[in-house]
């Protein structure tokens, strides 16, 4: 229920308490009543609202939100106080629990459809929504807004109540069809705007562009016709209205009769710039390249109008000039032409890659033959190119050299954050953390990026086994985040796993899996990294469920749930469940025979279980001509040999397989260890053994089983584990 019971003497003693805390200014010990009054009174949400506003007021914003939230799921009616949580949650910036809580409101069934409530309600929503560009959902309010401005007689609203409907650009006629029309409900769009136009009494405006763009949806070409005919007679040429002309034209199949056209819209026009420069594209859009040019020359010559240099620019790419496309471009942006301006023109250069290339070779010449010539904007425009064109060098070179320039605000965020990336998908971790550094201690950094930047930062320490300055950067970000973002409280599970902190890593991961169900990446993530956690911990059986539940689940992908399925197999075998193992990665071998990787695992398995043999040395074949220098694939065909009893073979390739000093494998060394001792090497084969051992017990965590078994060997102690060599090694491939 919403009030307290008049029997309730003590819940009503404490609730006006309360009350006269508030008055006094005492919130504290308004909050210490509030408080002693729900408890008071536990099934009663009056005094929970009370406590979340007061808590709200005191700044003790989770708290708050808590107490609310238990307020209205005591009483789903209660639209009032979910607006108010709305409204505190968008101060906040947490617009989508906003409209979550407006979403709620909605569904009470106290609250009337036709009145003024229900309309304040959605005027908060379409504002949400608009904020979060969900466009179907703000013009599904959107609607209900029109009908209030067209008939606000039928919501209740007084005639102020109306006038300041209409008034307020976020829900006026122009903002209802604007969103409408984009949200292709194009017909009440049309009824918006012309009611607008009603209004204004037709006298020419914005508002007929808006109406003429509407009709041409409709392809209503007439109607479309006479409003942008309209809308010129008020001066205006904005880009839009030209954009239009010229979609027109082209639909009544009037394209010759364009420019002349716009040479007469010249007459009356407030700022003729925009038609000279659409008679310019026009002429480019028509391969006149030469007339095109001169145009945006003039242009640029007799106004000043930078914009121009986009045309000029764009036919230097035409001309596959590239030596000239950057000499352009150097004095566009010396004459102030942004670099939001620029960058569009990456993809038109891309669409021919030699060129890209050109364009590449062409900034990085001039650069070297002139230091500091190129403007740090020409230069990130150059690594955007060399990026797509998968010049990845070159692309490192120019996001450096970017940084070097002195670029502004702005450009610094976005290079910094591309070079910290760039670095991390090279594998160069610690100047990625370094550069990733310096991005989140820009002052004025907005939040999202500060996030986003301690997100990268987590990794690129974490990769490079730094994990206490990556648990810092990530515990940080979770922390400015108040824990509510999905993505970030996984990262700090993931960190702790890779830190070996796996109690701590299990505790945040499963309450990924609590607190975010309906996240399928989230859950994914989380099992995935619980099943590795389970797996280094030895707990085979709880890695088993992970990776079921995983496989099982239909918002796995097929591709991911491959990989699982190699996971599964792995646990499944480590587990002693060896015959179930094998037919689930027989399974994934039929899906994909070419998978290097599952014709490795498998044939090692066949191997290690003494069967299929000669099929077992062709499938570690293929995955070893796939990478011939691979360890792991190495072993495979040394062991799957040795099977075979082609032991001078296995010897060769196990002593490849640890061929690098700095790679030494105690699964390899033991397996070496035991084809020495078949042949009857035995001082070699104690050697192997030793380093096995040493390889084992220096692993971060050393597998006492494994460490045992090899003892035993080095001990040759009859009926200990492991002194039967070819049937007592790991039965899992070398990682």
């Amino acid at each position: 229920s919403n009030q307290i019971d008049p029997a309730n003497t003590e819940a009503l003693s404490w609730y006006m308490a309360g009350l006269l805390a508030q008055k006094r200014g005492n919130m504290q010990e308004a909050a210490d009543a509030f408080e002693k009054s729900a408890e008071a009174a536990p099934g009663v949400a009056s005094p929970r609202k009370a406590l979340a506003l007061v808590l709200l007021r005191m700044g003790r914003n989770e708290e708050g939100i808590r107490k609310a939230q238990e307020a209205i799921e005591l009483d789903p009616n209660d639209y009032e106080t979910r607006l108010q949580l709305a409204m505190f949650l968008v101060s906040a910036r947490q617009p989508v629990r906003a409209v979550q809580m407006i979403d709620s409101a909605l569904t009470s069934k106290t609250l009337k459809h036709d009145s003024r409530e229900f309309v304040s309600l959605h005027q908060v929503r379409a504002r949400l929504l608009l904020a979060l560009r969900n466009m179907k959902g703000a013009a599904d309010s959107y609607e209900i807004l029109l009908k209030a401005l067209e008939r606000p007689e039928d919501f209740g609203l007084s005639f102020r109540e109306h006038q300041s409907l209409l008034k307020d650009r976020a829900s006026s006629y122009e903002a209802a069809g604007a969103v409408l029309m984009d949200a292709g409900r194009t017909d009440l769009a049309i009824e918006a705007f012309e009611a607008l136009n009603r209004i204004e009494k037709n006298q020419p405006g914005q508002h007929h562009l808006l109406l003429a763009r509407a009709y041409f949806m409709k392809d209503k070409l007439d109607e479309c016709q006479k409003n942008l005919d309209t809308y010129f007679k008020t001066g205006g040429r904005v880009d839009e209205s030209i954009v239009l002309l010229k979609d027109l034209y082209e639909a009544t199949s009037r394209t010759d009769e364009l420019i002349p056209q716009l040479e007469k819209l010249m007459d009356g026009a407030n700022d003729p710039t925009a038609l000279r420069m659409a008679i310019a594209q026009v002429m480019l859009d028509r391969g006149e390249i030469d007339k095109a040019a001169d145009t945006y020359q003039a242009l640029l010559d007799n106004t000043g109008e930078v914009a121009a240099y986009q045309g000029l620019m764009r036919i230097e790419v035409i001309r596959r000039n590239a030596d000239t496309l950057i000499a352009t471009m150097n004095r566009a942006v010396r004459a102030r032409l942004q670099l939001v301006e620029i960058l569009p023109l990456v993809p038109v250069v891309l669409e021919s890659q030699p060129f890209a290339k050109q364009v590449v070779e062409s900034c990085q010449r001039i650069r070297t033959e002139k230091p500091n010539s190129l403007p740090p904007q020409v230069l990130y425009f150059c690594s955007r190119v060399a990026k797509d064109a998968e010049l990845s060098d070159d692309e490192g070179d120019l996001l450096k050299a970017t940084l070097e320039g002195n670029p502004e605000p702005a450009l610094i965020v976005q290079a910094l954050e591309e070079y910290g990336f760039y670095l991390l998908i090279a594998e160069k971790y610690a100047e990625s953390a370094r550069t990733y550094t310096q991005l989140v201690q820009l002052p004025g950094l907005n939040n999202g990026k500060k996030l986003e930047g301690l997100y990268r930062l987590s990794q690129a320490h974490a990769f490079d086994d730094n994990h206490e300055a990556a648990l810092e950067a990530i515990r940080l970000a979770v922390s400015l985040s108040q824990n509510q973002i999905p993505l970030l409280r996984y990262q700090l599970g993931w960190v702790l796993a890779q830190a070996e902190q796996f109690e701590e890593a299990e505790r945040v991961l499963q309450s990924c899996l609590q607190d975010f169900a309906q996240d399928a990446e989230t859950v994914l993530r989380s099992r995935s990294t619980l099943a590795g956690i389970y797996s280094q911990q030895g707990r085979w059986k709880e890695a088993v469920q992970q990776y079921k539940d995983l496989i099982e689940d239909e918002k796995t992908d097929p591709d991911t749930r491959r990989r699982l399925k190699m996971g599964l197999s792995n646990a499944l075998v480590q587990s002693g469940e060896l015959d179930e193992g094998e037919k689930i990665l027989e399974e994934v071998y039929e899906e994909d025979p070419t998978d290097v990787g599952v014709n490795n695992d498998l044939g090692y398995l066949y191997a290690d279980h003494n069967k299929n043999l000669e099929k077992a040395e062709k499938m570690i074949r293929l995955a070893v001509e796939s990478q011939p220098d691979n360890p792991a694939y190495l072993d495979s065909l040394g062991w799957v040999l040795f099977r075979l009893g082609r032991h001078e073979e296995a010897l060769a390739e196990l002593q490849k397989a640890v061929s690098d000093p700095d790679y030494q494998d105690s699964t390899i060394l033991e397996h070496m260890g035991d084809v020495l001792d078949t042949m009857g090497k035995k001082e070699e084969a104690l050697d192997a053994w030793k380093r096995a051992l040493k390889a084992e017990q220096d692993a971060s965590r050393p597998d006492p089983k494994i460490v045992e078994r090899i003892q035993n060997k080095i001990d040759g102690e009859p009926g200990k584990p492991g002194v039967e060599a070819a049937s007592e090694s790991s039965s899992a491939p070398a990682n």
